[in-house]
């Protein structure tokens, strides 16, 4: 946590990157999952008892299997508690504890160990090969294009934002998604900081990976299924 003492409950979303993996360019002539990178990766839950209390239960986010991210090998340590990896739906993972009891004072604890290979993504998408007119099936906006934690799509703010820019856009998909892509780089600012949200990126102008990232998720989401 950052700037004080944790609050009863709290979490952390993992992400994972040294800051230096970055293109400038991306490949000419290439296409599909490159540069393949390891990394180790941990997450856990930790809970301490205030009063005797029985039936624990607590979850936290856990990495899955994609074409770009390859599981090598994952371990879970326990203490005073039982814990498993599952999962919830096709892209959502959960670390699962779960206790018969907690005592005061006691402190039960579970963490999750990932030896993970991770690759860059380039398909070297253009607009022709997009159709101009696009329909969203009702499964993916339900299931990609709703709010979630840090992104809030039905927001006055990302509304008003999306209008906005697509009121000068051409009206093809593609080039309404580059639109906001190339928005969210010159009017946020990047700067390393607490874990926030698109509204507050909004507010502020300024964001951490999280927040930029999620600004072309949004916009992703408002204008098309066009992916840059």
């Amino acid at each position: 946590m950052v700037g004080g003492a944790a609050p009863p409950a709290y979490s952390v979303i993992p992400v994972v990157g040294d800051g230096k993996w970055i293109w400038k360019e991306p490949p000419e002539s290439e296409t599909g999952y490159l540069e393949p990178r390891s990394y180790d990766v941990s997450l856990g839950i930790e809970l301490e008892g205030s009063g005797p209390a029985s039936d624990i239960t607590s979850t936290t986010v856990a990495p899955l299997e994609y074409p770009e991210q390859k599981i090598l090998d994952s371990s879970i340590d326990t203490r005073g508690c039982q814990a498993q990896i599952r999962k919830l739906a096709e892209g959502a993972g959960q670390l699962v504890l779960s206790a018969a009891e907690i005592g005061r004072g006691q402190m039960i604890r579970a963490v999750a160990r990932f030896r993970m290979t991770l690759f860059k993504q380039f398909f070297a998408y253009q607009a022709e090969m997009f159709p101009a007119k696009q329909e969203v099936p009702p499964d993916v906006r339900k299931t990609y294009l709703q709010d979630s934690p840090g992104i809030q799509v039905r927001s006055r703010q990302v509304r008003s934002l999306a209008k906005e820019l697509l009121s000068g856009t051409p009206k093809h998909p593609f080039e309404q998604a580059r639109a906001f892509a190339e928005w969210v780089p010159k009017n946020i600012q990047p700067q390393i900081g607490s874990y926030t949200s698109v509204t507050a990126a909004l507010d502020d102008r300024r964001g951490d990976c999280e927040e930029i990232w999620r600004g072309d998720c949004v916009s992703a989401g408002q204008g098309s299924l066009a992916r840059r």
